[in-house]
Parts: structure tokens; sequence; C-alpha cells
């Protein structure tokens, strides 16, 4: 219990007496002649910070009983009111209390009285460094607001709440942790670490899952040992693999050992729109230079002039006109591009026809 008339420093007020070194946050102790212990490092360092006294507070398990007058409490000083319920607020509900008392401290039993109370009311789980901490009420347990423990709670009750833990990291080792219950002490906890599922040791072999071939594992198919392989082992390892990897041009069907689709995107050459990328049957060839393949698209046409199909030989990277025939004539359209139409040719065949 701190029984002040005052208020009270924290860290960086101490600069203004030209005091910059920071608080060590350790403890400095000594006698001195009237048998007193004192603190003797205050003309060097600065005061703690709030975060350092409650550091200490939860390593050393104290709970603190500001008692303090009233006028105190609301600082005439200070453009905030409750300055003493501010920083029990920051150090923590469950290590901190503000109770007033009496100008002459005639009321300090009745103080104590009403902190223990205070203290013993709500039963809580202080945070552990590491630990992910949950509460699970049983029997006559009221949440409290930030579900750290159970509240109000009258003396002699009987409270249940499971606890569970979770370690923020595996670590392999078993370790033992103290869980702190501020006014209650401490729990003492062996950590087991699990971290592996111990379903590799129920092995399914020749699941239907696995093609009847390969071993279910964690609900992953293992097909170790097997000719076969893929993620439902249905590929045989006997099947020819991509040539050449689609020269990395298309995608791979490992299974069947086939370039299922080669890559491509559309474009304009030379004001022509076209779809351009790799082609054959192994993807080996690339047309995005604009030669090498036929356009498609709305274009198309104007490559045979509209009289032939464009067709593509894979296996030599290029194209050629497959020519239709000429409607009146029934002869066949000839040229690279089709362009020559026997119909329009002078001949005696066709008189009258220019």
């Amino acid at each position: 219990m701190i029984l002040t008339d005052a208020g009270f420093k924290t860290a960086l007020d101490g600069r203004v007496a030209g005091l910059v070194t920071r608080n060590d946050g350790e403890c400095h102790l000594q006698m001195n002649k009237e048998g007193f212990y004192e603190y003797f490092i205050s003309p060097e360092q600065d005061f703690p910070s709030i975060y350092q006294v409650r550091e200490k507070l939860i390593e050393n398990d104290i709970i603190t009983i500001f008692a303090v007058q009233e006028d105190v409490v609301r600082d005439r000083t200070s453009t905030k009111n409750d300055v003493y319920r501010e920083l029990a607020g920051e150090i923590g509900s469950s290590r901190a209390f503000v109770q007033t008392i009496a100008e002459d401290s005639a009321d300090i039993v009745s103080v104590i009285r009403m902190a223990y109370e205070s203290v013993t009311r709500d039963i809580v789980v202080d945070s552990v460094s590491g630990l992910t901490i949950g509460i699970a009420p049983v029997l006559n347990c009221n949440l409290t607001s930030d579900g750290r423990g159970c509240a109000n709670v009258a003396i002699e009750d009987l409270v249940i709440f499971n606890v569970t833990v979770t370690m923020d990291q595996c670590l392999k080792d078993m370790q033992t942790r103290l869980l702190p219950l501020p006014g209650f002490g401490n729990v003492e906890l062996t950590l087991v670490p699990i971290c592996e599922c111990n379903c590799s040791s129920q092995i399914t072999a020749n699941h239907t899952s696995c093609n009847g071939t390969g071993s279910l594992v964690c609900g992953i198919c293992d097909c170790s040992g097997e000719s076969v392989f893929g993620e439902q082992c249905d590929c045989d390892h006997q099947l020819q693999r991509c040539p050449d990897d689609c020269f990395n041009r298309g995608t791979c069907n490992n299974c069947s050992g086939e370039c299922t689709s080669c890559f491509t995107q559309p474009d304009t050459i030379g004001g022509v729109f076209q779809i351009v990328g790799s082609f054959g049957e192994r993807c080996q060839c690339d047309n995005s230079s604009g030669t090498g393949a036929c356009p498609v698209g709305r274009d198309i046409d104007q490559v045979c002039s509209g009289r032939g199909e464009c067709v593509c030989h894979r296996e030599k990277c290029d194209c050629d006109c497959e020519c239709g025939t000429a409607p009146l004539s029934g002869q066949q359209y000839s040229g690279d591009d089709c362009s020559c139409d026997p119909d329009n040719c002078n001949n005696e065949q066709f008189p009258g026809v220019s």
C-alpha cells in the first residue's frame, strides 16, 4: 500500500533537474542511519516509466493500493482528472487499485478492507510472455470485460473455469512456467510442446484417394517407393516427360508428357491484329516477331486474299495458304497468297471474262 498526499513522477520528468540517464529498473536500496532503507540512486537516474513499474510488480507478484486524499486523486494542478486512477489503469486493473482516505487517515482500516475486497473481487490470469491464454467459464464465473478471468466474485464463493495455454512458438524441450493470478499466487505449469501432428503413425496403404497405389498419410498421398507420382499417384514414371520442357513456352502435363497449352497473347503487328506467341507440339515455334505463323482475328482474310485458308505447319514453324476454287471456272486460286484469280484471267475457255 502506498499512502501519499502528493502526485507522482514518471520517466522524462527528471530531465527538468538534469537527470538524463534512463532508469535501469533495478533495486538500489541501502540502509540509512535510522535503520530505514533508502533509494540512493535518485540523484543519478531519471524516474522509472510506468511500463517499468508494471513489469516489476508482475515480476514480484505485487498488488499496489494507492491510498490518497481526494484532492490528490483529482490533481488540482493538472488538466487531467483522476490522475491516480489513470495511473492504475496503465499499470493494469489486476495490479493497481485506488482508494481515497480522509485528511487525518482515520479511515485507514476501512480503506484497507475495501482495497482487499477490490483485489479479491475479480479472479484474473495475468498475461505471460510467449503464451496465449484462454479462459472458459464453468461454474459461477462471469467473464471480465477483457476475458481474462471471473468478475464480481464474493468472498468464499466457489468458481470454476478452464484455462487453455498455447505456446506462440514451438519449443523442443519441456518447460515449467508460472501462471500468475494476482492476489492468489501463482500456478505452476509444466508445458510439453506438441510441434507435429501424430497422424504420421496412421498410414492407409493403397488408398482409393491415391489411385489405389499410394499411401494416405495425414491427408496427403505418399507415392514414394512406387512407380507412380502426382498428387493422387495417378502418373506413371515410365511415361515420357514433356520434351524440351515445352521450351518454357507452355504448360506441361507431367502425366501424359504433352504440352497441353502454349503461351499466347493478343498483339498488333504491322497494323494487323494477331494472336502471337508459341505453337507446335512442343511449343517450339514462336511468332512473337510477327513471322512464322498465321494471324488469328478479324484480319485473317487478308493473308490469303479472302480466297483460301491459312494453315500453320506446326513442325516447320511456318504457314501457307490452301487456296480455294474460283466460282466460274472451278479452278483453284494460285499464288502464295491466293491472289491470282483464274476467273479474271484472259483466256479462251471463258470468253467475256476479263
